[in-house]
């Protein structure tokens, strides 16, 4: 998936996306080698990571899934 420019957390690791059947489940704010927030939505709903050093939200309805 591309988001535009690469971007890190601040831990210097990017935000981990794995996919799973009709949710999108997305780790951020690593720290001490493992992430401390997960955040699981179902497609068409927004991922809001206002928080997050990409400081955007990211619409799902047109992610691909099963």
């Amino acid at each position: 998936m591309s988001c535009g420019p690469s971007k890190t957390t601040s831990g210097g690791r990017p935000p981990s996306f794995p996919a799973y059947v009709r949710r999108c489940r997305v780790f951020t704010h690593p720290q001490d080698g493992e992430y401390k927030r997960d955040l699981t939505v179902a497609y068409g709903e927004p991922l809001d990571l206002t928080d997050t050093p990409l400081g955007m939200t990211i619409e799902t309805e047109h992610f691909p899934h099963d």
